[in-house]
């Protein structure tokens, strides 16, 4: 499996952790030390930080707090994300639609590792997201902090009253989901597919609260001369591709290549540049979204084989367990347990 780089993130991330981490009693500077940050990126917010950090800074929070709902916490006080200039051009777009396609072209200018995409298909959008993570890291702190934080940039642009249709976890309900159904104000879903949040179509058609438009194109000019450098490597935004087209779709080479607007040998070479291969993104995406699938028990096998990209269910157990070292149905079983354990020892904590 391919490694997954450590990259980096603006620490403009970082707002409203101090003040998350006192509502819950945490020392908030030992726990910055502990997931190997520094102080000084709190005041900082153009410094950039490990992304991984960040990531294992929100799970040593919610351990440490025992508020298993600290990502949510977080990013609600934060508040609006600050994606720098970025979130300057996203106030200039003229609907939610274009806002959010804004976004997705561009949120590699704010860190690397959140994989993004849209559906405008179907009678209720989907704007599904996945942190890229080790398959050891537990993601489910940032998954709900990017959730809110998505939520609360549609909210600054189109009205505080907003509401999803719904918001979808990939990962099991903890014993604390009060804050972020109180929050999203929206039916919460856990272990589904995907991370996703459900909107309706009237929404994408919802216009921006902008300056006039004489002024949006003087903005829009300047804000897309000053942004139009390319991302961290292009195998980040074909690796966002993939991982989105994988669980609903075919995910071919040259159906990758239409979609970011580049012949197959253009896509194949420019990989090679930043040493990846198709092949190797494909594989890591498909191994990321089996170990979800598979430890998912409201899924069946088949189903995972499915999600996963495979035609049958024999042809994904048998790559599977060439792949993990042990079959699906093992895999599914040890992922129960895990959580079987997890439950019991909070228990015990708060019986304390």
């Amino acid at each position: 499996m391919a490694t997954i780089r450590n990259d980096f993130i603006r620490s403009a991330t970082l707002s409203g952790y101090l003040r998350a981490a006192r509502e819950v009693g945490l020392d908030a500077h030992a726990t910055l030390k502990k997931a190997g940050l520094k102080p000084e990126c709190l005041h900082s917010p153009d410094l950039p930080i490990a992304r991984l950090a960040f990531v294992r800074l929100l799970n040593l929070s919610a351990a440490a707090s025992r508020h298993h709902d600290f990502g949510a916490r977080a990013a609600i006080a934060r508040g609006v994300p600050d994606l720098g200039p970025v979130s300057l051009l996203l106030r200039e777009a003229e609907s939610i639609e274009e806002a959010l396609q804004i976004l997705l072209s561009r949120l590699h200018l704010h860190g690397d590792g959140t994989n993004m995409a849209i559906d405008v298909r179907a009678s209720e959008p989907v704007i599904s997201f996945r942190i890229a993570a080790p398959s050891n890291i537990d993601t489910r702190q940032s998954s709900e902090f990017c959730a809110c934080g998505l939520v609360q940039l549609i909210r600054w642009l189109i009205g505080s009253t907003w509401r999803p249709v719904r918001v979808c976890f990939a990962h099991a309900s903890s014993e604390h989901t009060r804050v972020q159904r109180a929050f999203f104000q929206a039916p919460v879903w856990y272990d589904q597919g995907i991370c996703c949040v459900v909107i309706d179509q009237q929404t994408l058609r919802r216009p921006v609260a902008t300056s006039t438009p004489f002024l949006r194109r003087l903005a829009r000019q300047y804000l897309e001369t000053s942004l139009a450098s390319e991302p961290a490597t292009f195998a980040a935004r074909v690796a966002e591709v993939i991982s989105q087209r994988l669980p609903r779709e075919s995910c071919t080479i040259e159906e990758v290549a239409d979609v970011l607007g580049v012949h197959r040998r253009t896509l194949a070479r420019r990989l090679e540049r930043d040493g990846q291969s198709y092949s190797e993104l494909l594989h890591e995406a498909r191994c990321q979204i089996a170990q979800q699938a598979a430890a998912n028990r409201h899924l069946s096998l088949t189903e995972a084989a499915e999600v996963t990209g495979f035609q049958n269910l024999s042809s994904f157990s048998r790559w599977f367990r060439e792949t993990f070292g042990r079959s699906a149905t093992q895999w599914r079983q040890d992922a129960m347990q895990r959580s079987t354990r997890a439950l019991a020892s909070a228990r015990r904590t708060r019986a304390r």
